[in-house]
Order: C-alpha cells, then structure tokens, then sequence
C-alpha cells in the first residue's frame, strides 16, 4: 500500500463507561491505567505502529476534558484531533460527527475499550479488495454471551444474534468504511451496531474479516482486569 492509501483513524472514547466506573470512579474508561500508562496509550500505539494512518481522531464526550489533558502531557507519535459531543450520540452518531475532520475516503473506526493483535493493513486490504461499504474484524470467542455473535457467509456479514451462550464470533470493535457509507445516516443519537449495520447487512455491504487474533476489551471489571497481562504477551 503506498502513501495515498493511508487512512484516517477515529477512536471511539466519549462512552461512560457505566459497567466500570466502581473500578475507575470519575476516570474516562480509555485513560483506565494498564501497568504505568493508560489504555488508551497503547491503542494509539497500536494504530501508530501500523503505519497505515495519518491522523487520529479521538471521539470525545463524557470526560473529554479529562482525555485531552492526558494528551497534552503525552506525546503522540501521530497527530490527534479531538471532536468532543455535547450530548451523547452513541457510537454511530460519534462516528458521523467525527468524518468532518477526517479527510481520508476510507476512515478506521476503533472502540476505545478494545484492542486486538491484528494487521491493520491485513483488514484495509480486505476490505478494499472486496469493496463493502464497511468491513468490521470478527474473532471467535468460546462464550459470546456477553457481546452478541455475528453471523459470517463467506467474507460478508449477513446477520447479528443477540447475547446467547456459547462459542461463536464476536466485532472485535476495528473497522474500517467508506465515508459515503455514512451518507444516509441522519443526525442524532445512534449505534453503530443496532442502528447503521443493519442496513448494511440487508444492502449485502458490510464485510467480515475473520482473524484468530488475540482479543480484549476492559468494559467490566474482571476483563479490565486481565488486560495487563494482555498487554504484556502481545504489546
């Protein structure tokens, strides 16, 4: 992939963080410190270390101020933007309000809670190569109660299944769409994955890119927990 393919990330970081707020109290869920720096440090190292990105934009709400005094203490091997909500619009409605800062035509769109062990240019060049609007990264897990499992045909998602017990493949929270995915979406609150994929599923446009990759989200205590030994194997 040359220069001009390089892309625009946005992190998703405005959420409250509700499940795990008796762990953190008033610290935004992505500066939940992991060993001697925050969570959000290593997703923006993770990004930065791919080479495939020119920017981040960082999706701000609840706390922002918090966040962006973090950054200003910390330097970023990538420049960082932040766009901050002033009433919360959920992850889809994050996402339209942050495409006006970015200016790439594909944009990376990355939870703030998660990271996973995989190529970011292994999943642009997927998605590229089969030209979906959106294409979201899937891991199995042996129990996807807790996340609700996507329903993979091939390389597209045809389906979600709400939170049912048992091995299955969960978003892994990475994607990557064409900003004119994000056209018909009008303003307001809305989720990515209850409001926006849907439609996308029925149009036969939104990509799956299966990977084995190791995988961690710290949004409840137990796998907050987890993540510093995560991050020590795979960091």
């Amino acid at each position: 992939m040359g220069m001009s393919d390089r892309v625009d990330a946005i992190i998703l970081a405005g959420g409250l963080g509700t499940r795990l707020a008796p762990v953190l109290s008033d610290v935004p869920k992505a500066l939940a410190p992991i060993g001697a720096r925050a969570f959000l440090d290593y997703l923006i190292d993770f990004v930065a270390a791919s080479g495939e990105v020119d920017r981040i934009i960082l999706a701000l709400g609840h706390l922002a101020h918090r966040i962006e005094e973090h950054l200003a203490q910390n330097r970023s091997p990538l420049p960082i933007l932040s766009v901050i909500e002033s009433s919360p619009l959920g992850t889809g409605g994050a996402v339209r309000n942050a495409l006006h800062a970015a200016e790439t035509e594909d944009v990376l769109i990355l939870n703030g809670d998660t990271l996973v062990g995989l190529r970011l240019a292994d999943l642009l060049n997927h998605h590229r190569h089969h030209g979906n609007r959106m294409t979201l990264a899937a891991v199995p897990v042996d129990d996807a109660a807790r996340f609700g499992s996507v329903i993979v045909d091939g390389q597209r998602v045809t389906g979600f299944v709400e939170k049912q017990p048992g091995a299955g493949l969960i978003n892994a929270g990475i994607h990557v769409a064409s900003r004119a995915a994000f056209d018909s979406c009008v303003s307001g609150p809305a989720s990515l994955e209850r409001d926006f994929m849907p439609d996308l599923v029925k149009s036969g446009t939104l990509g799956a890119f299966v990977s084995e990759a190791p995988f961690i989200d710290i949004g409840l205590p137990e796998t907050y927990q987890a993540a510093a030994s995560f991050i020590e194997r795979y960091h």
